[in-house]
Parts: structure tokens; C-alpha cells; sequence
């Protein structure tokens, strides 16, 4: 009886022992993974788009500057680009893939935020004036020029903002563990301004000059001075914007051996798009930008 009891000990301690030999199931993967970190900092540009005169009026409704405006001041006409300022944090996050077992490196979805400066649209006038004032004529010569009293009027507005905006973005590489790689995508960037404003400049200057045979002017006596000169700063309401545009990137890992290095990748991205902001005193103004900078790529897995 007792050598049965040893045997039956014996036994259930094989078993415990056999059980706990065993190999513990893999815990099944989370459906996504955050596999990287993203920083980016760049500039845009874009051409600049006009506003009117009225709708200038309506961001600055209480201008004195405007108080000046005469109707034979006439707008400037040129094209000009628009710089801003843009820097922006992703997380890249991969996808598990059919089987379960591993995270697919295609598609990639990289969201985050961005702070994003810089102007929107302005406008220009200017007027000049020019009266015969007084002539010169040479002792030696005899030859006589005319001299001319010049007035002049400036006008310059802006409006620009600040904005926080969500920037996510899908891209598809081709292979990620290659030392150098290259992705595309489609992304887009939207958010709120936080500090939306309207400036205004407003310059006279007068003075005198020597007209020549070509209508042109040479300096003479005090030349042009700044007679007037006038500098306000409204805030407006917050605005909106949104920024579709096409990621397209070269992505170059720092190290081959060293896990530190091989976590290291430095990146320059292009990005094409559309600008679009909506101004609540106005309406929604959109040009074509493009961005380009560079960014550093921290690996989680790599």
C-alpha cells in the first residue's frame, strides 16, 4: 500500500514536471505597432494670392492707414512667392499582417501634429507724383535739365497666421531595411490658426529729382525722404486650413552594424499640394505650394 502511494507521487510529479516542459503559446500580436518616430522641419512656398482692397477693409475695419487711400493710387502688379515656415512629430505605425505573425513594412501610416508659419496673401499699391520745380543750366554748356518735385504714396498689406494642424500621411516603400530606400504616399495636414493677423504699411515720401532724356530720375539735392510713415497690426479671427499633398521621400539609414546607427535614418521629403485656408472674415483662398526639408527617423524594430 505504501509503494503504491510512492508510485501515484511519483507519477503526478512526472506530470507537473511534463506540463511545465511544455512550450507556453505565443501571445497573439497587437493588430497594429508603433515601428518609428519622425521629425520633420522644412519650408514652403507657394505663389502669392491677391486679396482686394475691400476685403483688406474688412480685415482691418478700424485702419487709420486706409484713412490715406486716394483713387490714383494704383496696385503693383507682380509675382511673388509666399515663404512658410513648417516643422512637424509623426509616429509611423505598421499594420499585422494576414497571418498574424509579423507586421506588414506596406502601407505605412504616419500621423502626428505640425506648427506651421508663415504669410497668406497680400497686396501692394503705390502712386508718384512728379511737378517741374525748378531748371539747371550749365555755365558751359548751356544745356539745361529740369528738376522735378516727387511725391510719393506706399501701401503694403498682409495677413498671415500660426496654426497647429494634424499631419498624417500613407506611404508605400520599397524595401525598409535597405540601407537606402525611397517612399511615396498621400497625405494631408489641417488644423486652426492661433494667431491670425492683418498688417498694414503705409509710407509717403517726397523730395527732389533730376529728370533725363529717358524719363528716368538721378538723385539730386535731398533725394526721396520718408515723410509718413504708419505701421498697424490687427488680430483677426482663427482660421482654417488644409493642405493635401504628396509625400515622396529618400530614406538613408546612418549605420550598417552598430544597433544605435541602424536605428538612425536621415530623410529629405518633397511634398506638392494644394494650400487652402479659410478665412472667416472672407472666404477660402487655395494656390498650388510645395514643401521640401529634412527629417530625422528614429527606428523602434529596425
Amino acid at each position: 500500500m505504501q509503494n503504491a502511494a510512492v508510485l501515484s507521487a511519483l507519477f503526478i510529479l512526472s506530470c507537473l514536471f511534463s506540463a511545465s516542459a511544455q512550450e507556453a503559446p505565443k501571445p497573439e500580436l497587437p493588430s497594429i505597432r508603433v515601428s518609428d518616430l519622425f521629425i520633420y522641419s522644412g519650408v514652403g512656398v507657394n505663389k502669392e494670392t491677391y486679396a482686394s482692397l475691400n476685403e483688406f477693409r474688412a480685415l482691418a475695419p478700424d485702419s487709420k492707414a486706409l484713412e490715406h487711400f486716394s483713387p490714383n493710387i494704383q496696385p503693383i502688379e507682380y509675382v511673388a512667392l509666399n515663404n512658410s515656415s513648417i516643422f512637424s512629430v509623426q509616429l509611423g505605425v505598421e499594420f499585422l499582417n494576414k497571418q498574424k505573425a509579423s507586421y506588414r513594412s506596406n502601407p505605412l501610416l504616419r500621423i502626428g501634429i505640425q506648427y506651421a508659419a508663415g504669410n497668406h496673401f497680400g497686396l501692394d499699391y503705390s502712386s508718384r507724383i512728379s511737378t517741374p520745380f525748378d531748371t539747371l543750366t550749365s555755365a558751359q554748356t548751356g544745356n539745361t535739365v529740369y528738376v522735378d518735385s516727387i511725391k510719393m504714396q506706399q501701401f503694403h498689406m498682409n495677413y498671415s497666421s500660426h496654426q497647429l494642424r494634424f499631419d498624417g500621411a500613407l506611404l508605400f516603400r520599397t524595401n525598409p531595411e535597405a540601407r537606402w530606400s525611397l517612399y511615396a504616399g498621400i497625405g494631408i495636414s489641417t488644423g486652426v490658426s492661433f494667431d491670425a493677423t492683418t498688417e498694414i504699411d503705409y509710407l509717403t515720401f517726397s523730395g527732389e529729382t533730376i529728370r533725363t532724356d529717358d524719363n528716368g530720375y538721378l538723385s539730386y539735392g535731398r533725394g526721396l525722404e520718408v515723410d509718413t510713415r504708419i505701421h498697424e497690426r490687427f488680430v483677426n479671427k482663427a482660421n482654417f486650413s488644409a493642405n493635401p499633398y504628396v509625400p515622396m521621400g529618400v530614406d538613408f539609414r546612418l549605420g550598417k552594424n552598430k544597433e544605435f546607427w541602424k536605428k538612425l535614418h536621415l530623410v529629405y521629403e518633397l511634398r506638392p499640394g494644394i494650400n487652402m485656408v479659410s478665412v472667416p472674415e472672407l472666404r477660402t483662398f487655395a494656390t498650388a505650394s510645395i514643401q521640401q526639408g529634412l527629417a530625422l527617423r528614429v527606428v523602434f524594430n529596425p
